[in-house]
């Protein structure tokens, strides 16, 4: 009998998303400029964090919502399929 587990597709959970999106937002709006050497480089860190980190972080946040959207289990159709009687219905004879 030749029985092979069933293989998973790998999917990162949502809240990984959510919280790289925390993350990446804060370390390149706050904590990369704090980091700079010069007054120089800190002000351009500053300006490239302001314009990049709400860009990144929207991204990472509609991965989470995907992700989450894909977690919820959905309800099956309630649509019966349609009849194949032509415009016969069931109470007809």
């Amino acid at each position: 009998m030749d029985t092979q587990p069933t293989k998973r597709k790998k999917h990162i959970p949502w809240w990984v998303y959510l919280i790289m999106a925390i993350i990446f937002y804060v370390s390149s709006k706050y904590i990369i400029p704090a980091l700079a050497t010069s007054e120089t480089s800190q002000a351009q860190l500053t300006e490239a964090g302001n314009l990049a980190a709400p860009i990144i972080a929207i991204v990472f946040l509609l991965l989470a919502a995907n992700g989450l959207f894909k977690d919820v289990p959905h309800p099956p159709s309630q649509e019966e399929p349609p009849s194949t009687d032509g415009d016969k219905n069931e109470g007809d004879i």
